[in-house]
């Protein structure tokens, strides 16, 4: 998770913050600067993705598979961490702060949700923790991000 977040850090290049600036500043074209980033998103996805790969090859090459395969896992996290980002920039930037305030923190609780149920059904692994992470992450990342460009 945490070299994810690094990942995420340094490929969004600041871009989802300037986002709410710019929305917040022109309003009336929120639409045109969603638009504008269509391709630096995909563009930093596809990046983040290659050198996360990398650094976590560095790290667990050698580590047992279920580990390896949690941190493959973990690769969804890069498209849902940004796609969150951005989603909450947009909506911040309109001061759609019910959807904003909503949103940020639902994967966090679907999250903590999912592990009390794991944990309970006695199904608690690194992979299947890591599963829940990275689903609750992107598909929250994603619902962000649909619900701030249906807004527009």
């Amino acid at each position: 998770m945490v070299v994810s977040g690094i990942c995420v850090l340094v490929g969004s290049v600041g871009l989802p913050t300037a986002v709410t600036y710019y929305v917040a500043r022109q309003p009336t074209g929120a639409r045109e600067i969603a638009r504008s980033l269509a391709i630096p998103y995909l563009g930093q996805t596809l990046v983040t993705i290659a050198a996360q790969l990398a650094v976590l090859f560095l790290f667990v090459h050698d580590d047992p598979r279920r580990v390896q395969v949690a941190a493959f896992i973990s690769i969804l996290l890069v498209p849902g961490i940004l796609s969150h980002s951005y989603g909450l920039g947009i909506l911040q930037g309109q001061e759609r702060f019910r959807p904003f305030n909503v949103l940020r923190i639902l994967p966090t609780a679907v999250y903590a949700f999912a592990v009390l149920a794991v944990f309970v059904a006695g199904m608690a692994s690194l992979v299947v923790l890591m599963s829940t992470w990275a689903l609750s992450m992107f598909l929250g990342g994603l619902l962000a991000l649909g619900i701030a460009l249906r807004g527009l």
